[in-house]
């Protein structure tokens, strides 16, 4: 059975250009998880969770910014964390491999 903190970790999938490049030529998967997420966390819930193997976990961690200003106020963006999750070959996670006819 999974723990529930663990399965929390993963928060949602995260989807732009260079996401959906790597998930074609190198099968990996892009996600947003917690802060305190660390690669072998987040290796075990791929595997418990959708019984795929991972092959690599790389994290980024994406700093506080300033975007634009509005009415004299600076608009911030808290820090978050990213996890580039490389697939064993022929495997994908069933959520994003979209319906085949």
């Amino acid at each position: 059975m999974i723990n529930e903190d663990l399965i929390r970790i993963l928060r949602i999938p995260y989807f732009s250009e260079k996401a959906s490049f790597l998930m074609k030529k190198y099968n990996t998967v892009v996600f947003v998880v917690r802060k305190d997420a660390t690669k072998i966390m987040i290796k075990k819930i791929i595997y418990n969770f959708f019984k795929i193997n991972v092959v690599d976990v790389n994290i980024i961690n994406i700093k506080n910014r300033s975007n634009f200003k509005k009415n004299n106020r600076s608009i911030f963006f808290k820090s978050w964390k990213k996890a580039y999750i490389t697939l064993k070959p022929g495997q994908k996670l069933k959520f994003i491999g979209g319906w085949q006819k």
